[in-house]
């Protein structure tokens, strides 16, 4: 009996140790958005959102989807979101500029934050996805390491599809 027990333990562990490896895909919202992020950046799925911590923990990612009246509304949210997590965001945008999320026209803006009294960076990319449904990429961490984790971001942001 003993046996038989360890021998399912450690068949469970296999079969979760490889269920988690490599990248794994998230379907969120109707139609889902689905997101492939790397297992190093212990990504959380919850029912409407994903986020992730780079492996050196300088860098973090929220994905969602929101309905807003308009692109505006929809960043303005996920400010309050950081806002209401204790980063202190200067709401003055450092950098406004037009790019793409999930192959839609997005506006990217660029923020001037701190948490815990440490100088951060906030960058929001803000896309519709049909009448007021707007999906949101936010990412925030030290400069250092956004310029570091940069190519791993940015596969993260270009796996991003709404079906």
């Amino acid at each position: 009996m003993k046996r038989a027990t360890a021998a399912a333990f450690l068949l469970a562990v296999l079969v979760v140790s490889v269920a988690q490896a490599g990248t794994f895909k998230i379907e969120i919202s109707k139609p889902p958005v689905s997101i492939t992020v790397p297992d190093d950046w212990s990504p959380n799925r919850s029912e409407d959102e994903v986020d992730g911590v780079s492996p050196d923990s300088s860098v973090s990612f929220l994905l969602y989807d929101t309905q807003a009246k308009d692109l505006a509304s929809a960043g303005g949210d996920a400010i309050n979101v950081l806002t209401k997590n204790g980063m202190k965001v200067e709401r003055g945008a450092t950098q406004t500029k037009a790019g793409t999320l999930a192959g839609r026209a997005a506006t990217e803006t660029q923020y001037s934050a701190s948490e815990d009294d440490q100088p951060r960076q906030v960058n929001l990319a803000v896309a519709l996805v049909s009448g007021k449904r707007h999906l949101v990429f936010v990412r925030w961490g030290t400069s250092e390491g956004l310029r570091k984790n940069a190519p791993a971001l940015k596969k993260i942001v270009d796996s991003i599809t709404v079906k």
